[in-house]
């Protein structure tokens, strides 16, 4: 049952006493036993309104909750406190009070995927910035995977703008995506994309010999580059999967650093297909986007 119909039924609260949490499933997203679950438990106190756990079962299930504890899964994965250097505890944006957020939510049709692309003002000049992304999903998959799934939960552990959300390389550079071994343990991934023998991923440099980027040779835009999911764990070492309609690309043709507020391809007219939010593009629906002020 759904009990948070209103921003007043969400209750933070610290220690084991009565708070919210609530468990989604998505029925797209299929396990050996059941469909992938998703808990939000707000487990810190008022005043951290802005933190959360983000927790998922492949197939398992949750089960057992009370008024002071989130239900637990037997194969249940903390996205958010798994990695070493990401934040302890979710940031829903960034904790400053002075600055707005939007959130891109996006659902296939067919419930495969669910992507979250939380955005901020910076409380500086420098505009805003891609300060969080959530995604629940099932890969495309070149291997036996009794269950695909690909989950990640990444924001920003501080109010300053986070380079790990908003570059490439805060995918790259550290295993945050998580899936389960058939059977086995739950494992993370790395994302990866076409790069050169010296840089797996694009660099922010626009020029000179240290920029790995090349526009196309068919009117001088932006190349898009799909992302596969590589693990270094044992007995899933290897890519595994690729995502679906998600691509990859660091620079605007105009020739700018990542965006300071959403754009789309084609940048105008009826077409927009897609939109880039941090360093990588995702369907749209041909809208034109919001500015965040």
């Amino acid at each position: 049952m759904d009990r948070w119909a209103a921003q007043a039924n969400i209750i933070w609260a610290a220690g084991a006493v009565n708070h919210s949490w609530i468990v989604l499933e998505q029925a797209g997203v299929p396990g050996a036993v059941g469909n992938l679950q998703i808990c939000i438990d707000c487990h810190y106190g008022v005043g951290s309104e802005y933190n959360a756990d983000v927790v998922t079962s492949v197939s398992a299930g949750f089960a057992a909750g009370t008024a002071t504890a989130r239900p637990t899964a037997a194969d249940e994965q903390v996205l958010n406190t798994a990695v070493g250097s990401t934040a302890t505890s979710l940031r829903w944006g960034g904790p400053d009070s002075n600055c707005n957020n939007m959130l891109q939510v996006m659902k296939t049709s067919d419930g495969t995927a669910t992507r979250i692309i939380i955005q901020r003002v910076a409380n500086n000049s420098s505009g805003s910035h891609t300060v969080g992304y959530w995604a629940f999903e099932l890969p495309l998959s070149n291997v036996a995977w009794t269950s695909p799934s690909a989950c990640i939960v990444q924001a920003a552990s501080s109010g300053t703008p986070a380079t790990s959300v908003d570059l490439a390389t805060g995918f790259s550079g550290s295993q945050v995506t998580w899936s389960r071994i058939p059977g086995g343990a739950n494992f993370s991934s790395s994302w990866t994309t076409l790069g050169s023998a010296s840089r797996g991923e694009f660099t922010q440099t626009w020029g000179g010999d240290a920029s790995q980027v090349c526009l196309n040779d068919i009117g001088d835009t932006e190349p898009m580059f799909g992302v596969g999911l590589y693990s270094s764990t044992v007995n899933s070492r290897g890519k595994n999967g690729r995502f679906v309609d998600l691509y990859q690309g660091v620079f605007m043709n105009d020739g700018s650093q990542f965006s300071n507020q959403a754009r789309t391809a084609p940048a105008s007219g009826t077409l927009r297909q897609w939109i880039k939010l941090g360093g990588y593009y995702h369907p749209w629906n041909r809208s034109i986007p919001l500015v965040i002020a």
